[in-house]
């Protein structure tokens, strides 16, 4: 009797848990954000993938629901991200970088617990800066905010291999912008590149 209880109590839980997933990703089909605070409360780390890909595909083709999705999930510290909406989410904003979204952009990219994803994110975005596409973005701030946001991943995606690569790549990075900033603090004379003309 009592291992006939146990499979009636499972097979309710295995039915009550197909109705939950059933109708989260019903609500993520269309555009329900708030359907990822309850697969999150759900404990299920599976799941809640599932809606956020169910998400990413929803409101990738609606004008500023990536963003809004983004938003969403940035300004919620317990909530993650994923390297599929980090991706199109760079995508996006590689086609008119502007230095107001850089913050946003890098917190969901670190969100994704994918060191590449965030290695790939942190090199596309000082790429852009380096052209002097970012001009509002010191050399100082966007350290700032590499080393801000690496702090965000996951402690196993940083000690893993990719993480290993993604921390040689932050260190010559910051390397490069310090070295910008020295320059930014410290411009040469003008004396200083008549004298390096006449040479």
């Amino acid at each position: 009797m009592y291992d006939g209880d146990k499979a009636v109590e499972a097979e309710t839980a295995r039915r009550a848990a197909e109705l939950l997933r059933a109708s989260l990703l019903e609500r993520a089909a269309e555009g329900d954000t708030e359907a990822l605070l309850d697969a999150h409360a759900a404990g299920n780390t599976s799941l809640y993938r599932e809606v956020l890909d169910a998400l990413v595909r929803c409101v990738t083709d609606e004008k500023g629901g990536l963003r809004a999705l983004s938003g969403f999930i940035a300004r919620r510290g317990e909530l993650r991200s994923s390297p599929a909406l980090a991706e199109v989410l760079l995508e996006e904003w590689g086609c008119e970088p502007t230095s107001s979204d850089v913050p946003e952009l890098l917190r969901v990219a670190a969100l994704s617990d994918d060191a590449a994803t965030f290695r790939a994110v942190v090199e596309n975005v000082f790429e852009v800066w380096d052209e002097g596409r970012l001009p509002e973005l010191s050399a100082a701030e966007l350290d700032a905010l590499f080393k801000g946001e690496y702090w965000l991943l996951s402690s196993d995606a940083r000690r893993s291999g990719t993480g290993f690569v993604l921390n040689r790549t932050l260190a010559e990075l910051r390397r490069r912008l310090q070295e910008s900033a020295r320059r930014d603090d410290h411009p040469p004379s003008a004396g200083a590149d008549r004298e390096k003309a006449s040479h």
